[in-house]
């Protein structure tokens, strides 16, 4: 992170994911799955939903996945969530 984008988490005492637009993730158990600053769902099926986020993507797996709910800021899932990866555009994991 860049010294002047520091200095303004700071000053104003704001989250890191609000400013860098960064996901932020809360997992509870294996069951239940919240994410903020996601930029949309590029692929789903029961067993993996994958999640574009700022600078590339968020797969999750497991079994009888779903979408709870979808709003433009933050989305739901749940099911039996056993995997998280992180994939950057362009396809390096």
């Amino acid at each position: 992170m860049d010294k002047i984008k520091k200095q303004f988490l700071d000053i104003f005492d704001l989250s890191p994911e609000i400013v860098l637009d960064l996901p932020l993730i809360m997992l509870v158990g294996q069951q239940k799955l919240y994410i903020e600053n996601h930029k949309g769902i590029k692929n789903f099926d029961s067993d993996k939903i994958k999640i574009s986020i700022n600078k590339g993507y968020l797969i999750f797996s497991g079994k009888e996945l779903v979408v709870e709910e979808i709003r433009e800021d933050c989305l739901f899932i749940s099911g039996n969530i056993v995997m998280i990866q992180y994939e950057k555009r362009g396809g390096a994991v």
